[in-house]
């Protein structure tokens, strides 16, 4: 099985818990396994985010200047993924940054919303991306951080668990 089938699994069993609608459910799961990996949000250096606030303004603003529908909701979808995956995984730190958390929800909100607009769809995902950007955005950090806890728990050792086991040193 390959790996990103193993997480499509994984993320699928954890949002199993919320009240998703299954277009949205599968959506998100899409989004989680694209951005598994730190490449997605940051540079080679590790040191900076892939795309500024400027950069994504200015995505912002070239999907909103292109004559090419095409091009203006492959931009805007990009602009809104990256922003829910940022407003999810790394909510605590954004809160503590100058442009702050809101920023993104806004502009992720804003991206959906609009392209939502170009379907006429009985259930529009991305309207439903638009309208519950900020509870999505809560679950996946919700999922971000029983994920974090089951990594750290992996690795800690139980040492009232090893007091009470016999041991022995062995010389040679």
């Amino acid at each position: 099985m390959s790996d990103t089938l193993c997480f499509k699994q994984y993320f699928q069993e954890e949002l199993s818990s919320y009240k998703l609608p299954f277009p949205l459910k599968n959506y998100l799961v899409d989004l989680l396994s694209s951005y598994i990996r730190t490449e997605e949000f940051f540079e080679k250096d590790k040191a900076s985010l892939k795309h500024s606030e400027k950069q994504l303004l200015d995505l912002y603003q070239k999907s909103q200047q292109s004559s090419q529908t095409r091009e203006k909701l492959y931009l805007l979808k990009n602009l809104g993924d990256f922003s829910l995956a940022l407003s999810g995984f790394f909510r605590d730190s954004l809160k503590k940054k100058i442009t702050h958390l809101s920023y993104y929800e806004s502009l992720g909100e804003s991206a959906y919303y609009r392209i939502g607009q170009t379907y006429e769809k009985k259930f529009n995902v991305f309207v439903e991306l638009s309208k519950n950007f900020k509870s999505l955005s809560k679950i996946l950090f919700s999922l971000q951080k029983k994920s974090s806890e089951r990594s750290q728990k992996k690795y800690l050792i139980d040492f009232k668990e090893l007091e009470t086991q016999p041991y022995s040193l062995k010389i040679h």
